[in-house]
């Protein structure tokens, strides 16, 4: 359950085009940082910084799946793959 500020920031992040898997993690991200998850915090940022922020998460999100599809190939130099993909 989210309350009204989260609400608040949760509806500010949608107005920019942030997905709910991204704005979730950012929640969880802030909160593991010890910082509040509040259109105050969010005003620290500009719309082009966490938009970056997101892009890198999902960067690193489609890495981490690429190099799992890849772990189940058996005698496969996933470092030497991954980087002739661009990770």
């Amino acid at each position: 359950m989210l309350t009204l500020e989260e609400k608040k920031v949760f509806n500010f992040l949608k107005e920019i085009n942030i997905s709910e898997k991204y704005i979730y993690k950012i929640k969880e991200l802030f909160k593991e940082e010890g910082i509040k998850f509040c259109i105050k915090t969010m005003n620290a940022f500009t719309e082009a910084e966490i938009k970056e922020s997101v892009m890198q998460m999902e960067c690193d999100d489609d890495r981490d799946f690429i190099k799992d599809i890849l772990s189940d190939i058996n005698d496969l130099n996933i470092p030497e793959v991954m980087n002739k993909l661009g990770y």
